[in-house]
Order: C-alpha cells, then sequence, then structure tokens
C-alpha cells in the first residue's frame, strides 16, 4: 500500500463496486486521481488533503450510456415550441431567438402542435418569410413525422411546386398546387440532407 496520498476521504459509507460482494469502507485514499487504498489501510495515511465526509456516502462515477445527452444538447439548442396556441405565436418565440443567430444561419424549432391551437390547421410558409425574411426556418412537429419550413429552406433544398411527393412522405400542397411550406414524413429528409452539419464547437456546445 502508498504510505501517502494527495487526498483521504474518510467518516462516511463509501462504496468501491470492488466487486459483487464488496462491503462499504468508511476511508479512502487518492494519489494523482488514483484509489491507493480503501478501509483501515487508507485511515491510517498522511494526506495534504483529509476531507471529514460526517457519515455521506460515496460511490463510483455514474455512466448512463443511453441518456442522450447530445441530442437533450441539440433540443436545446432551438426553439421550444411546446404549449404554443397558434402558429402566430410560435414565431413570437423564435424572434428573440433568431436575432442572435448569425445572418444565413438556420433557425430551427421543435415540439409545434396544430392539434394544440386554436385553429388546428397546418401553418403555411407565409409567416415564416414574413418574420424570418430570407433566412431558412425548420421548425419540426412534436412528433417529428412534420416540418414546417420557409420559403428560404424551401429554395434550399430544392424544393418547388414541381417537386415529386418522396417515397413514404408528402410536400403539402395548396388548391393551385403551390407547395405552402409542411412537409410529412419523409420529405423531411430533403431538408436535413441540406443543413449544415454541425461544427465541432457547436457539439461541443450542445454537450454543455
Amino acid at each position: 500500500h502508498a504510505s501517502a496520498a494527495d487526498t483521504i476521504l474518510h467518516n462516511g459509507t463509501i462504496y468501491t463496486l470492488e466487486n459483487d460482494q464488496a462491503s462499504p469502507v468508511a476511508a479512502i485514499a487518492i494519489e494523482d486521481g488514483v484509489v491507493v487504498a480503501t478501509g483501515s489501510d487508507a485511515a491510517v495515511l498522511e494526506a495534504d488533503t483529509v476531507i471529514d465526509l460526517r457519515g455521506a456516502w460515496v460511490i463510483p462515477g455514474l455512466v448512463d450510456a443511453h441518456a442522450h445527452m447530445y441530442n437533450l444538447g441539440f433540443f436545446l439548442s432551438r426553439v421550444d415550441l411546446r404549449g404554443t396556441k397558434s402558429a402566430e405565436e410560435c414565431v413570437e418565440r423564435a424572434r428573440a431567438f433568431a436575432a442572435r443567430l448569425p445572418e444565413g444561419a438556420w433557425l430551427r424549432g421543435r415540439s409545434w402542435d396544430q392539434n394544440d391551437w386554436d385553429v388546428k390547421e397546418f401553418p403555411t410558409r407565409e409567416l415564416l418569410d414574413e418574420a424570418f425574411g430570407d433566412r431558412p426556418v425548420y421548425f419540426e412537429r412534436v412528433d417529428g413525422h412534420a416540418g414546417w419550413v420557409s420559403t428560404a429552406a424551401l429554395r434550399a433544398a430544392g424544393i418547388d411546386d414541381t417537386t415529386e411527393d418522396p417515397d413514404g412522405g408528402e410536400i403539402l400542397r395548396d388548391s393551385n398546387g403551390r407547395a405552402i411550406g409542411i412537409l410529412i414524413d419523409e420529405a423531411e429528409t430533403l431538408i436535413s440532407e441540406v443543413i449544415p452539419k454541425p461544427t465541432t464547437g457547436e457539439i461541443e456546445q450542445y454537450f454543455k
């Protein structure tokens, strides 16, 4: 065992989880970030820092490999449209967010649902165009099965009134055959394929 340590934690309930039958110990010694002693062996060492746990628990770091941390950060980087009562309210929520974006950057939003609105109809691109001009806008519906996009986003994806519906998807159109700015299911991939991939800095920010 080591004769000294950087830090000693003692007077607590410390689970080392060294094996399935491991019982808690009362002290643990750490040197250069590595556990060098536990239990009575740790309690007798000298250390620069000695922390009295006063009965607190200590456990190894919990690693959850299925927490979708990246997706959570990604969602938080978009406009939250949950609970809106109209298409106009979606736009108002997004205005301040858009003002912080660089010129030309995509404005992303999530979780609108026209079934919660006073007027339960799909919105159109005109409202987005009026509010955000030539900025490409892509707001995903709450269930992920529809996207509401601006004219600039349609243009970036090469979608016009003559674009055929992809297999498994639909480009909603008005009575004149004009794309209204709502893409269903696989039609959304036409947009997602042209959205710039996140930079390393953006990915780091999502995790933060």
